[in-house]
């Protein structure tokens, strides 16, 4: 049922954020762990491919259930919030990652929302990007910034705003920041900001991956912070 369609997706995405971070940060296989990767088996990321499979303007595979007022009005709320409330027990879990990256983390927002846009581009997700791009654009980013972030690492900008971006696109291919970008970013950040750097791409990642399998629309106010055409 849906239920088990949305806990699919978030199995995965959870994983994906483990697994971003104990390969980047070098956690070390405890001696009981017998059970090893079979080293004949030929392993392929699959993450490096990109897929440009669009749901937007087609019915949502998940319809969203309108929230309520108390007085059983409804509310107007993000498509992605009414269809994620299907699973509350999972939304929770969700939630908690959410509001750690927009609330608590240790980045700054422009810092943040450079994250958060990269991989919405890079997992192809218009609507994660668009929300992220509008925050961006509050956290003082202009049109030149927003089109380094489009076009990915290498492309100017200040030092450490681009390994950001390459730290993005290293946990999209290949669940893993190498060792010169970690190099480059512990430079400027301390543990805890590091950690908040995987995390953001990690679970936004996750939110990704529901958000495209699940088909949400964009939002009526997202018009202006879409992807280029080239994009879509």
């Amino acid at each position: 049922d849906i239920n088990q369609m949305i806990d699919l997706v978030d199995t995965v995405g959870a994983y994906t954020i483990h697994a971003g971070v104990l390969t980047s940060i070098g956690v070390q296989l405890e001696p009981s762990m017998t059970e090893r990767r079979p080293a004949d088996v030929p392993y392929r990321t699959a993450a490096a491919g990109r897929t440009n499979v669009r749901l937007l303007g087609k019915e949502p595979r998940i319809p969203p259930v309108p929230a309520k007022n108390p007085d059983g009005t409804v509310r107007q709320t993000a498509n992605v919030f009414q269809t994620f409330v299907r699973t509350p027990p999972a939304d929770r879990v969700r939630g908690a990652i959410n509001t750690h990256v927009n609330s608590r983390s240790m980045l700054t927002p422009r810092q943040r929302e450079l994250l958060l846009m990269r991989i919405g581009i890079l997992c192809r997700s218009e609507y994660e990007y668009a929300a992220h791009h509008r925050a961006g654009r509050r956290a003082g980013m202009t049109e030149d910034d927003v089109a380094r972030i489009l076009r990915g690492p290498g492309n100017g900008g200040d030092a450490i705003e681009d390994a950001l971006l390459r730290a993005t696109d290293e946990l999209h291919a290949r669940e893993a920041i190498s060792a010169e970008t970690w190099k480059t970013l512990a430079s400027a950040f301390d543990t805890r900001q590091l950690f908040d750097v995987m995390i953001a791409v990690g679970g936004y990642r996750s939110t990704s991956m529901l958000i495209n399998t699940a088909g949400v629309q964009l939002d009526d106010n997202m018009a202006d912070f879409r992807f280029p055409r080239s994009l879509r």
